[in-house]
């Protein structure tokens, strides 16, 4: 993921990914911290990564999201030009001006002051994207084809537990060249809670946990769900 996105800021490029996984299995922990280390490595440097976070969780109504989109960007982008959107907005009229905020997005980084040239990409980061195909599948097919919309840069990374969501669901993103970038998530084997849980215990200055109370979380847990949240309730 890393890579990928770094090559997309690089080149101006943008592309859609889907990540899957169980509940527990660092999606969303993964995701934010590979934005904040592009960002970091992108001080001082004609880069700009605009990370946009959205819960569909959240949303009362599906066919809201290119509308809350729209409001999440005009906040985690700053000084971006963006026409109001009116209440009365249908889902392609929401999904226009949004389009119509990404070019801006784009045009405001190149044309930046001591940033010549600058490049800037707006990551849109998507949970729970399952919901949005409670009322059809034309939203998620305008969500993954942002990145295809001429003028714009930017980089759609969806989340969600169904493991074969774009192939079921949404079939003609192959036929329009607009397949997303898959990466599963598997939960976490028994010598990866170990790991985690030693590197995080590492900073204290004592031992807090013997060390086969240790192993028999990481055995229990990974034999059953392998969510890594389970493990630092039971510790």
């Amino acid at each position: 993921l890393h890579k990928l996105l770094k090559r997309c800021c690089h080149e101006g490029s943008g592309r859609s990914v889907y990540i899957s996984g169980l509940p527990g299995t660092g999606k969303s922990h993964t995701v934010r911290a590979v934005l904040d280390s592009l960002k970091q490595q992108q001080q001082g440097t004609q880069q700009q990564l605009s990370p946009v976070f959205l819960s569909c969780f959240s949303l009362r109504d599906p066919s809201d999201v290119h509308r809350a989109l729209h409001a999440a960007c005009k906040l985690s982008v700053p000084g971006v030009a963006a026409a109001p959107l009116p209440a009365s907005a249908s889902p392609q009229h929401a999904h226009e001006l949004l389009l119509d905020l990404l070019r801006s997005c784009s045009k405001q980084a190149s044309g930046k002051k001591g940033l010549k040239g600058g490049k800037r990409m707006c990551v849109l980061v998507l949970d729970e994207v399952d919901r949005l195909l409670l009322k059809g599948t034309e939203d998620m097919y305008r969500l993954f084809m942002l990145p295809r919309a001429a003028g714009v840069q930017c980089c759609v990374v969806a989340m969600a537990n169904s493991i074969d969501i774009t192939e079921r669901s949404l079939p003609a993103l192959k036929c329009r060249g607009c397949t997303p970038e898959f990466m599963p998530f598997t939960a976490y084997s028994r010598l990866q809670v170990l790991s985690i849980l030693s590197s995080k215990l590492s900073g204290l200055p004592w031992p807090v946990f013997q060390e086969h109370a240790l192993e028999l979380v990481a055995r229990k847990v990974s034999s059953s769900s392998g969510d890594l949240r389970k493990v630092f309730q039971a510790c």
